[in-house]
């Protein structure tokens, strides 16, 4: 197996570029992750903002920056209840 990570930098949401990172089986074309990333829009609002402290930065993230991140992405669950199921195999030290 060859795994392939590439990304694109988008409009995925209007008037917000923002860089999706996929990963995958070269050979099958098999999609194993994908997730976008703020990495360079972070560094460059916060110089912007001419926020120069981790203390600083570290506030406008909490405040400002996930609140709003949450506001676009959030999605209520489909389906009340929990996916997760007891583990019926061997015991976890035989892992």
């Amino acid at each position: 197996m060859m795994l392939l990570q590439d990304g694109s930098t988008h409009e995925w949401v209007a008037a917000k570029k923002w860089d999706l990172i996929v990963t995958m089986d070269d050979a099958t074309n098999e999609h194993y992750s994908m997730f976008f990333t703020h990495q360079d829009r972070i560094s460059k609002e916060l110089t912007i903002l001419g926020i120069t402290t981790t203390e600083a930065a570290n506030n406008y993230l909490l405040q400002s920056y996930m609140p709003a991140f949450n506001a676009i992405f959030i999605q209520p669950a489909s389906q009340e209840g929990s996916t997760f199921v007891p583990w019926m195999g061997t015991s976890i030290d035989d892992i």
